[in-house]
C-alpha cells in the first residue's frame, strides 16, 4: 500500500498556481538521480524514445543538475519504493490523482527534509501523443496530438525539484506552448527560467 499522505506532489501539468522557477523547490538531490524505465515501457517503444531525448536536451543545461534513465529490474512502478522510476499509465491515483496528462511525485529523506529520495513521473497512456516532432499534428498548429516532449521536459523538471512557473513564457507553466518551430518541425529545450531554477539548486556547471 501507497502511503500517499507522506509525499510531496509537484507536478499537475493543468495546474494554475504561480510559483516562481527560479526559486529552489524545498528538496533537491544530494546527488544526480537514475529513473528506472518501467519494462512495459518496452511496449511503448515510441514514447520511451521521446522522453530519451527529452532527457538528453534537458541534461544540456547550462546548471550543474543531471539525470540519468536506464532499464528497471522488476516490473512495480510504486510511488514510495525507494527507487526512482518512469511509466505510462492510466491510473488517475497516479496521475496526481486527478487524471492529469503527467505528475511526478516527490518523497524527502526523512532524516534532512532539504533533500529529496525519491521522484517518480507518470504518463497518460490515453492521451494522443505527438512522437515524430512535426509542428502540424499538434495543439496551437491545427492537430490533435499532445507533444509528449514539452509534457517529459516538465515533469522531470519537477522531478530535479522545479516548480511551477505560470506568470511568465515557462515549460514549468503551459509547456505545451513553448515550443520553438521551424517550418513544419519542433523543438523543445528547458529555457532560461527554468535553468536559473536549477543553478539556484544545484549551481552552474563547470
Amino acid at each position: 500500500n501507497r502511503n500517499l499522505r507522506s509525499l510531496a506532489l509537484l507536478a499537475v501539468v493543468t495546474a494554475s498556481s504561480a510559483a516562481s522557477a527560479a526559486t529552489p523547490s524545498t528538496h533537491s538531490w544530494k546527488s544526480w538521480p537514475t529513473f528506472y524505465a518501467n519494462p512495459d515501457m518496452a511496449i511503448w517503444k515510441d514514447q520511451n524514445t521521446i522522453i530519451k531525448a527529452t532527457v538528453a536536451d534537458f541534461n544540456e543545461n547550462s546548471s550543474a543538475a543531471y539525470l540519468i534513465l536506464a532499464n528497471d529490474d522488476d516490473s512495480e512502478t510504486l510511488v514510495g519504493n525507494n527507487e526512482n522510476e518512469y511509466n505510462m499509465t492510466g491510473s488517475t491515483a497516479d496521475l496526481c490523482g486527478s487524471g492529469s496528462d503527467g505528475c511526478a511525485w516527490s518523497r524527502p529523506d526523512s532524516t534532512d527534509p532539504t533533500k529529496r529520495v525519491e521522484s517518480d513521473v507518470f504518463f497518460d497512456a490515453w492521451v494522443m501523443w505527438d512522437f515524430d516532432y512535426k509542428s502540424t499534428d499538434i495543439w496551437g498548429y491545427g492537430g490533435s496530438q499532445r507533444p509528449l516532449a514539452t509534457a517529459a521536459m516538465h515533469e522531470f523538471g519537477h522531478a530535479m525539484g522545479l516548480e511551477h512557473e505560470n506568470a511568465i513564457y515557462n515549460v514549468m507553466g503551459n509547456e505545451y506552448e513553448t515550443i520553438t518551430t521551424n517550418g513544419t518541425t519542433y523543438t523543445v529545450r528547458l529555457g532560461e527560467d527554468a535553468t536559473a531554477g536549477l543553478k539556484a539548486m544545484y549551481a552552474s556547471s563547470s
